[in-house]
């Protein structure tokens, strides 16, 4: 019982070390992850069942127009706030202002460009679904600025109830409006009657600010620093999307269906944790900024825990693939399978590096992490046309393998040159995690049931992870006490 209450006293506290913030907001973020993901499950099997194909044809399509033109016009200003040395309480207004300016602008940009997109797409429907949804452009710019607070204060709990809150309240109006009349319209209404309820909760759940006031010189200062995460999320965007593009328009559709399910298993392990670590670490770090050991030190902890989950992960998927894709999709997805092997090297290498790139930015150097995504977009670009040519979707997954796994010791040549760490230091990281999965891969060998069965592919996950878990326990002692005292006994930072 006095464990369960310090358990319930920890979770639900406020303070305490950077250690126990991150500790705490990964859990919060972990809860809020799983009740978020349940509900778009449910709610896309309702809406499947009450809606025609071409419904969602054309929402996916207006959606992706208006991601585009976020990601184009992304001010990075709330990263500018996380890792701002200074108080951000005279900066905040500014924010807000600017990200309201900009809501305002994409929604009269999207009013006065519909009929054009209309055209392209070649479906008049497009023009009035594009000019009703811009609304929403102005809501999410409204969002309640105090929201970057308690992200910057590793402080992640209010975060996550809010984000339960209004993905429950969504969930609700979209499917009661869609039962009432079950036709495209319904949707798009439900939509921007979500994004307002969500632009309302923001202001229930955190502190509403009392002043709005505009500083040109802070608006330079977060615009300076926004200006290099603009062009790192459009480097992201174009090396994420490229592939399916190229695959597409390459070798077409049915090729693009078998590459996208390989991409997405092998991607879950580090989706997942990106999701949930990606908003604690730039905080986390940002909050370090002022001494580059403590920085060393975190990133090295982050990179174990890391490390001990997604290498088992990545060498299991890789070894599994086969049964995986047999038993779970059926022999006509039998194309994923080599493309999977090979993409489980870049999920593994993607989850790595989603701790890399916040390092740079918590010192205030995001030009580096912007530099080194173009490098690696202009590597994918020279690679993934003559590969997908010659070799099909496999030489696609080569194509953006490669440059991730180029990009990666890039980035560690360079915190080498920035930080006080040694290479020696950074791989030993991984030592634990890949000798104790290479032992398990020789279980997973010799321990084979033979035949194909949902029992049997389940009996070597468990087996295989449980034999992962006593070699690392048991030859890595060192390295299991030291993650463990870093996150649960003695978190100092």
């Amino acid at each position: 019982m006095k464990t369960l209450k310090r358990l319930y006293g920890f979770f639900n506290s406020s303070h305490g070390s950077l250690s126990d913030k991150v500790l705490r907001s990964a859990a919060w973020l972990g809860i809020g992850s799983v009740v978020v993901n349940t509900l778009v499950l449910v709610r896309s099997i309702i809406l499947a069942r009450l809606l025609l194909p071409e419904v969602f044809g054309l929402m996916t399509t207006a959606f992706m127009i208006m991601r585009l033109a976020n990601v184009f016009t992304q001010t990075g200003l709330n990263t500018a706030l996380i890792q701002r040395k200074e108080s951000i309480e005279d900066a905040k207004s500014t924010a807000f202002i600017l990200t309201l300016l900009r809501g305002m602008l994409l929604y009269g940009v999207f009013y006065l460009f519909s009929p054009f997109i209309s055209k392209f797409y070649g479906d008049p429907i497009l023009e009035t679904m594009l000019k009703v949804l811009a609304i929403t452009f102005i809501f999410s710019s409204a969002l309640n600025i105090n929201i970057i607070t308690s992200k910057r204060e590793v402080d992640f709990k209010t975060v996550s109830i809010y984000t339960q809150f209004s993905s429950i309240i969504s969930f609700i109006v979209t499917i009661t409006m869609v039962y009432i009349k079950p036709d495209l319209w319904s949707l798009v209404i439900a939509q921007v009657i979500c994004s307002f309820i969500n632009m309302l909760l923001s202001y229930y759940f955190f502190p509403i600010e009392k002043k709005f006031d505009f500083n040109f010189n802070i608006a330079k200062e977060l615009i300076q620093f926004g200006k290099y995460m603009t062009g790192i999320s459009i480097a992201t965007f174009l090396t994420t999307e490229i592939d399916n593009f190229t695959v597409g328009k390459v070798i077409g559709m049915e090729p693009l269906g078998y590459y996208i399910q390989a991409y997405t298993l092998a991607n879950l392990p580090s989706t997942h944790i990106t999701s949930i670590l990606g908003n604690i670490i730039t905080p986390a770090y940002s909050k370090l900024q002022g001494s580059l050991d403590l920085l060393v030190v975190a990133y090295l902890k982050v990179l174990r825990v890391i490390s001990s989950i997604v290498i088992p992960a990545a060498f299991g998927l890789f070894f599994l693939a086969s049964d995986i894709i047999l038993i779970l999709y059926g022999e006509r997805w039998a194309p994923a399978i080599l493309p999977l092997k090979v993409l489980c090297v870049f999920g593994l290498i993607r989850s790595v590096a989603s701790t890399t790139g916040p390092l740079f930015i918590a010192i205030g150097k995001p030009n580096l992490v912007y530099r080194i995504q173009t490098y690696k977009l202009i590597f994918i670009c020279l690679l993934i046309y003559p590969l997908t040519r010659l070799y099909g979707i496999v030489g696609t997954s080569y194509a953006v393998m490669i440059p991730m796994v180029c990009e990666q010791f890039l980035l560690w040549s360079m915190i080498v040159k920035e930080f006080p760490l040694q290479l020696n230091s950074l791989f030993s990281a991984f030592r634990g995690p890949v000798c104790s999965s290479l032992i398990m891969l020789l279980y997973l060998h010799y321990v084979d049931p033979g035949d194909l069965s949902p029992m049997n592919l389940a009996f070597k996950v468990l087996s295989g992870a449980a034999v992962y878990g006593i070699a690392f326990l048991t030859l890595f002692y060192k390295d299991t006490k030291t993650i463990y005292r870093s996150f649960i006994k003695k978190r100092q930072l």
